[in-house]
């Protein structure tokens, strides 16, 4: 009958609820075109997130603080993740929580003084032995 109509013989599940196989007469080509263009249909509405990092070290001067904060203000404004990561070397890891808090604290400040504080999200916060981050997204409106 699949041949006569120049279709194919598809089967859908084995066994179906009497215990018989369940088949369907299709044009299973244009099925699996149909299922394609969907997939692509379903890609084209998501919004990818990406994760944009900053490095600092505790030795930065204040304008180039100031300069890369507002690199970051700008990856948020734009829907991007933020990664605010600070960079230990040598001895400087000995004082890493004191130094890590100030810089952090700055970091707050600076997004308190552009007005976006209250909208910030913080993510995660990552320490390891020679670095310390902490992720911060806007809130969605």
């Amino acid at each position: 009958m699949a041949r006569e109509a120049g279709l194919d013989l598809v089967m859908l599940s084995e066994t179906g609820a009497l215990g018989v196989p369940v088949t369907k007469i299709m044009d299973y080509g244009k099925e699996l075109y149909n299922r394609k263009k969907k997939q692509n249909e379903a890609k084209k509405h998501q919004k990818i997130v990406l994760i944009k990092e900053i490095r600092i070290r505790p030795k930065i001067g204040e304008h180039d603080f100031q300069t890369k904060l507002t690199q970051g203000i700008g990856f948020l404004e734009d829907g991007n993740k933020l990664k605010v990561t600070l960079l230990f070397r040598g001895r400087q890891v000995i004082n890493k929580n004191e130094q890590g808090r100030e810089l952090f604290d700055r970091v707050g400040k600076t997004f308190a003084e552009q007005g976006l504080l209250e909208r910030i999200l913080e993510d995660k916060e990552i320490r390891t032995d020679s670095a310390w981050s902490k992720v911060f997204a806007l809130k969605k409106k």
